[in-house]
């Protein structure tokens, strides 16, 4: 009787391992193992291993005050940086390194004394009453910016001029 003959190819995640009749293997390489089969004939099998190492990905996200990001299933919404294991496509750890960056909320105070009459815009809104205004509006990065605004009318005066205004 012919001992029965196996051969097999097995990819493991790194941190693995397989178990080929009493030996464990965690390492990429060829193995040789002679087991005894059900009947008592020798049996060799042939074992190629080979251990996927982690997909390694860094990133860098610069959000604007008061947003998040989803990271896998974590949502970070503080600066700093952030280390998360996922699974990959094939099974294995991926491991990401993500970068938090946090633009900073612009807040601006304005205060406008015009004369009766006249206007200001602010954004798209235009103001002719006097009061406190507050506008949210999208500055050059995409992000929100707080204008507060102060209207005084002077009564003593009259024109037919209009102030605009715009936060940068």
């Amino acid at each position: 009787i012919y001992p029965g003959i196996w051969q097999q190819g097995l990819p493991i995640c790194d941190g693995d391992s397989v178990m080929v009749g009493t030996s464990v293997y965690e390492t990429t390489g060829n193995y040789t193992d002679t087991l005894t089969s059900y009947n008592g004939c020798d049996s060799i099998v042939y074992t190629s291993i080979n251990v996927i190492q982690p997909v390694i990905w860094q990133q860098a996200f610069p959000i604007c005050y008061g947003d998040s990001i989803l990271v896998g299933t974590s949502i970070y919404d503080t600066a700093g940086n952030y280390i998360d294991t996922l699974t990959s496509g094939n099974g294995c750890d991926s491991i990401v390194y993500t970068n938090i960056i946090i633009a900073p909320l612009s807040i601006w105070y304005q205060t406008h004394l015009i004369c009766d009459g006249d206007s200001i815009a602010v954004g798209n809104n235009i103001y002719d009453t006097a009061g406190v205004y507050i506008d949210t509006l999208n500055t050059s990065n995409g992000c929100d910016s707080v204008v507060h605004t102060y209207l005084m009318i002077d009564e003593n005066t009259s024109s037919y001029d209009t102030l605009s205004v715009t936060a940068s």
